[in-house]
């Protein structure tokens, strides 16, 4: 099951690494260096509010985190005869600290197959919802994710434009077209490899599952695969107290053929990955290795990027980070998956206190975490009755995950 100490690191170094790189996200590195020196940014940059904002990245995450926790709900409530708890996602505004409703004593976790079958179809609904917090004022009238309560989660925060359409297309009943590979399908991908059943996920049903979730935006191969990678690397780290990171990647990249041994771009994510590790023990600078692997605004050079700078600096959060967003490419994206990476690997503790005080919604990628450790059963008022759609798998593409394995 993990740590829930590496649970919070995950998602609030995630968040924080986004954070750090939202700032910078469309500077090239003259701007960069002309405004916070030869080392680039080091600290956030405030807003009024006194707060350091996040990006769709981390909008994203919370609303794929909010969405498995109701899957595992509405999952664990049908194999215990019915609903487990009145309440509402009409929840206040504000990250709760504890649920009036009842909490499951003993809740019946879903195998990964009914998770992996249910959750796409609800994920859609739920990042359908999260596209109009972008296009409507808040508040939503009946909103099924409790998060759509925030009113901080109404701000548009440079949301990428292949997700906005394939909402839309998704929110209309029609098929998603597109042949994208941005880093939109990944950089919101933490919580596949967070979430919890009976028995636990394996490698390759996890990387499938990520994929899966990837794919309901981004349709290329390389748009959903990444984000497989992505998530059992995660899962790896939160759930081991001794993996270190190049032990993860390692362990995933091996495990990527045989979640999908027929798609066609596999040997080149591979050959990609494999580069990434290779890379990180050179003595190349950090900024002239990221130069090498690309800008972070495709997934597989997120992912590339984000790992290069877990691998190089696996002990020293900061110092993940900081390399992860200073270039010129999708800073917020590359610092994100870092953060989330490095964070599931030193936990809460490990990220210093200068980049968790000032956090946007602190306290509510706290309680998600928490959630996602203990299951959905510690606030059922959030959760339960779980949202009623039916749980059939979206369309498949040609060359879906569903199809190539």
């Amino acid at each position: 099951m993990g740590n829930i100490d590496k649970y919070r690191g995950c998602l609030l170094g995630g968040a924080a690494g986004d954070a750090l790189g939202y700032a910078i996200e469309f500077d090239r590195e003259e701007a960069i260096a002309a405004r916070y020196g030869s080392r680039g940014i080091r600290n956030y940059r405030l807003d009024k509010r006194g707060l350091a904002p996040f990006s769709d990245d981390t909008q994203m995450t919370l609303y794929t985190a909010n969405s498995l926790l109701c899957s595992l709900a509405a999952l664990s409530a049908q194999a215990s005869g019915g609903t487990q708890a009145s309440g509402s996602a009409q929840a206040s505004s504000g990250a709760p600290t504890s649920s009036d409703a009842p909490a499951l004593a003993s809740p019946t976790l879903p195998s990964p197959t009914a998770l992996a079958a249910y959750a796409p179809t609800q994920m859609a609904q739920f990042y359908v919802e999260w596209m109009y917090t972008q296009v409507s004022p808040y508040p939503l009238a009946e909103p099924k994710a409790w998060i759509s309560n925030l009113p901080e989660l109404f701000a548009s925060r440079a949301p990428g434009i292949t997700c906005l359409n394939a909402c839309e297309a998704m929110a209309s009943g029609a098929k998603v077209v597109n042949n994208s590979k941005g880093c939109g399908g990944i950089m919101r991908m933490a919580p596949a490899g967070l979430i919890n059943t009976s028995p636990g996920f394996s490698g390759v049903e996890l990387q499938r599952l990520g994929a899966q979730l990837a794919e309901l935006t981004h349709r290329h191969e390389l748009g959903w695969m990444p984000a497989g990678v992505f998530a059992h690397i995660v899962s790896l780290l939160a759930r081991n107290e001794s993996c270190s990171v190049r032990e993860a990647a390692t362990q995933a990249l091996n495990t990527l053929p045989e979640a999908f041994p027929n798609a066609h771009y596999l040997a080149q994510l591979q050959e990609l990955l494999g580069y990434t590790l290779r890379l990180a023990d050179s003595a190349m600078a950090d900024l002239e290795a990221i130069h090498a692997l690309g800008e972070g605004w495709v997934a597989e050079e997120a992912l590339a990027i984000g790992l290069l700078c877990s691998l190089r600096h696996e002990n020293d959060f900061e110092g993940a980070i900081t390399s992860a967003v200073n270039h010129g490419g999708d800073s917020d994206s590359t610092g994100a998956i870092a953060g989330n990476i490095v964070g599931a690997h030193l936990g809460l503790a490990g990220i210093p206190q200068h980049y968790l005080e000032h956090l946007e919604l602190r306290d509510t990628i706290s309680k998600i975490a928490d959630d996602l450790f203990t299951g959905p059963q510690a606030s059922p008022d959030l959760y339960f009755p779980p949202v009623t759609f039916q749980p059939s798998a979206p369309t498949a593409t040609a060359s879906s995950p569903s199809t190539l394995i």
